[in-house]
């Protein structure tokens, strides 16, 4: 509260109590339980974090149990196949091969990205949304990879969670955009650098699906557009930027 040198001595006397009133208005409006919430750092969310687990145990159970049967059983079984789709109609594949990788550097470069990532885009859509983006996304890359194989008559096995990764780095390059370029640590810059050295990559090396890439990449994106509402700015954060 200012009060200049040249108004009547009259204002001094409310100085105290316009202060007073100031402060209390600061607690109950809940500016305090905003500046609060702001410093607090969530390492790790839920969702996020069990699909993670849920990808390390069931890499360990495949590749170092029998508990799928002997080795290599679990990604003959579970691997994306166009063929094994269209003409037994297993369709669960679409969703199994999201958890099936071939080797532990493959899993820990997939893992890592989801951990950085993924745990952004769920706080900022929120649980379930987040779950829908992922799985539609992963599942959305599946159906690409089966088109483009059945198009090109390639009789192959693909594996991985990258599609649905894709997905939600898709819907974290959209949640950005319509946030103008930044949300907690992460710019749209490195978002897009991200993408184009993955896509380069994938380009480069046969033995990476670009289809399901693309496809996941593009899923998540549409999917976010569908899903995801910027937050409307309270009351309270004007107020307290006003004060700032």
């Amino acid at each position: 509260l200012l009060v200049y040198e040249n108004q009547s001595s009259y204002f001094s006397y409310a100085i105290s109590p316009l202060e007073n009133i100031i402060h209390d208005e600061a607690y109950d409006t809940g500016l305090n339980d905003i500046e609060d919430n702001k410093n607090k750092v969530q390492w790790v969310t839920l969702f996020n974090s069990i699909i993670i687990v849920a990808n390390i145990l069931i890499h360990l159970l495949a590749h170092h149990t029998k508990i799928f049967g002997e080795d290599g059983q679990a990604f003959r079984r579970g691997a994306l196949s166009w063929n094994l789709i269209k003409e037994e109609g297993e369709y669960y594949r679409l969703l199994t091969s999201m958890f099936l990788h071939s080797d532990f550097e493959h899993l820990i470069n997939n893992m890592l990205v989801l951990f950085f990532v993924g745990d952004n885009v769920e706080r900022a859509a929120g649980k379930i949304k987040y779950l829908l983006i992922y799985f539609g996304s992963g599942i959305i890359a599946g159906i690409a990879s089966f088109g483009y194989n059945m198009i090109k008559d390639r009789n192959v096995l693909s594996i991985g969670a990258s599609g649905a990764i894709f997905g939600v780095v898709g819907a974290m390059a959209y949640i950005l955009l319509i946030n103008k370029g930044r949300l907690e640590d992460i710019s749209g810059r490195q978002v897009v650098l991200f993408i184009l050295f993955s896509l380069y990559g994938g380009i480069a090396n046969a033995n990476i699906d670009n289809a399901a890439h693309i496809g996941g990449l593009i899923g998540g994106i549409i999917l976010a557009m569908i899903l995801y509402k910027r937050p409307k700015k309270h009351k309270n954060d004007k107020i307290s930027q006003r004060y700032q």
